[in-house]
């Protein structure tokens, strides 16, 4: 950097503010203590003067503690640090220059002018302190270096205006250069704090991303699990998601926050994860059930709550999952828990788990509709459910923000029900290659749940429709259902990434994962896409 470079940087240094923020704070009360001071010592300098018959210099430092006053009103009360440090400013030229001119005091006066410099430059400003100064230097060296010496000799001795300007000059550099490197290491702390604070909040920001992106996983990961335990019975597919979105309509009516009320519809979502301990062939029995499968099937409450036990991420899941079939006069399971002895966020998704079962088809029944399930809610309040939360449910009903699919008219739409008879006949000849292999592989007498994350991809340089990637995703998605039928989920989750829950005939999934990729990408364009995946 050369000299010319180095004069304007500083002189651009010189043009920034210091002052924010704490530091203020700090200068203002700085500023502020200075004013006080100009009325302490004004007042007494101001007595002596009077005392020893110089009254018109008297009413003349009275002038200065009128200025600090003003400083401290506008330092302390208004903190506006500009207007006290225009006051500062006017006062030091006028009350100085003064002092110089009329030599007050027999010359001693002016030494007050060697303040000014260190002063002005640390309470108020540098560059206006550095201003200020030079304009005393001129002073000096118009008044002792020039034939008006001669008039100001009746002041000052000779060897005094000899010397006090280069005295002066020599106090003004000091003083300027310290504090030129003060300011510029105040500015390089402030440029350190603010790219500490970007870099901080760029963290944060990319943090909070990634908590956000992990909060999504789980909560995709909890679905497809919820789905997966769903699927073990063929009549309460989507039943979990449907409960957890009950479940959290009915706590917001309630009055909770939206946290909580976030933390009821992922508590409902697990609430039936105990079902996975429960044999297919006593969940999706057709017969009636023996007192023995009764007991195995009502066993699924503190079983899942053994599950959710280590679930720190939503706590209270454990005690929906173990209460939600316990009732409110205590006729429940499984410790006839009654009334408020059981969680309230158990209490609310008991009353969404048996709408949604109510709404929902079985065997032996088809759905109620709204006002045969207002019925039946209405003659469970305060034996089966809670009081309070039917009422609030009812209200949910009236309002239409909750409505049985039984009410909905029958539409017809035979149209619809070809294109999609077609559309399936169509996928299930394209991939039942697929299906075939898949099942070859498959050893359902060896369960273990694992989850693996597809992510497809186009290749550098190809153009693919979105289309074309859709049928890529649901085809791969249809292959895997059909081949393991029950026993697996795939979830399309977003344009690029399928999420896979299937019980593995060992510990290493990777077998699976290879031969879904081979046989899918033989039976298309593999120079189109790339697959890649982890389990998770």
């Amino acid at each position: 950097m050369n000299t010319r470079q180095y004069v304007k940087e500083k002189l651009d240094n010189l043009n920034r503010n210091i002052y924010e923020g704490g530091r203020l704070e700090k200068n203002l009360r700085s500023i502020s203590f200075v004013g006080v001071m100009m009325v302490v010592f004004g007042t007494i300098i101001a007595a002596l003067y009077i005392q020893q018959g110089y009254y018109f210099v008297g009413l003349l430092t009275m002038l200065a503690i009128a200025c600090g006053i003003a400083i401290y009103y506008f330092a302390s009360i208004k903190e506006d640090r500009i207007a006290a440090q225009i006051v500062a400013f006017v006062i030091c030229i006028f009350l100085f220059t003064y002092d110089v001119l009329a030599g007050v005091l027999g010359g001693i006066a002016v030494l007050w002018t060697l303040l000014i410099p260190i002063a002005f430059c640390y309470f108020f400003s540098v560059k206006h302190g550095i201003y200020l100064s030079l304009y005393y230097l001129s002073i000096f060296l118009l008044l002792f270096y020039t034939p008006l010496r001669y008039r100001m000799m009746q002041y000052y001795s000779a060897n005094f205006m000899n010397r006090f300007p280069i005295l002066y000059l020599g106090s003004v550099l000091l003083t300027s250069l310290a504090m030129i490197e003060y300011h510029d290491g105040v500015l390089f702390r402030i440029d350190y704090e603010r790219r500490l604070e970007d870099e901080l909040k760029k963290q944060s920001d990319i943090a909070d991303q990634r908590y956000l992106a992990l909060e999504e996983m789980s909560d995709q990961i909890t679905e497809t699990l919820a789905e997966a335990i769903d699927a073990k019975d063929k009549y309460t597919t989507g039943h979990s998601l449907r409960v957890s979105h009950y479940a959290g309509l009915l706590a917001t009516e309630l009055g909770l926050t939206g946290s909580e009320a976030e933390e009821v519809r992922r508590e409902a979502l697990l609430h039936d994860i105990g079902k996975i301990g429960i044999p297919d062939t006593v969940l999706n029995k057709v017969g009636a059930l023996t007192h023995k499968e009764i007991m195995v099937v009502q066993s699924h409450t503190v079983t899942g709550a053994k599950i959710l036990m280590s679930l720190t991420r939503i706590p209270g899941a454990q005690y929906v999952a173990k209460y939600h079939h316990e009732r409110f006069d205590g006729a429940g399971y499984p410790e006839g828990r009654k009334g408020e002895e059981i969680p309230l966020h158990a209490r609310i998704t008991t009353i969404a788990d048996a709408y949604d079962a109510m709404c929902s088809d079985r065997i032996y029944r088809h759905g109620l509709k709204s006002d045969e399930i207002r019925r039946e809610l209405v003659q469970g309040r305060g034996t089966q459910f809670d009081p309070s939360c039917v009422d609030a449910f009812i209200r949910l009903m009236d309002s239409g923000t909750i409505t049985s699919p039984q009410d909905a008219p029958e539409p017809d739409c035979e149209g619809s029900k070809a294109r999609k008879r077609q559309h399936l006949n169509d996928t299930k000849a394209d991939y039942s290659v697929i299906s075939e292999s898949l099942r070859e592989i498959f050893d359902e007498k060896k369960p273990g749940l694992r989850v693996i994350m597809m992510t497809v991809t186009p290749k550098k340089q190809t153009v693919v429709s979105a289309n074309e990637k859709d049928e890529l995703l649901e085809g791969l998605r249809f292959s895997v259902e059909s081949a393991l039928g029950n026993k697996a989920i795939c979830k399309i989750i977003n344009s690029d990434q399928i999420m896979l829950l299937y019980r593995s005939p060992g510990g290493d999934g990777a077998l699976l994962q290879r031969r879904v990729y081979t046989e899918f990408f033989r039976l298309r364009n593999n120079e189109m896409f790339e697959l890649n995946c982890a389990e998770i």
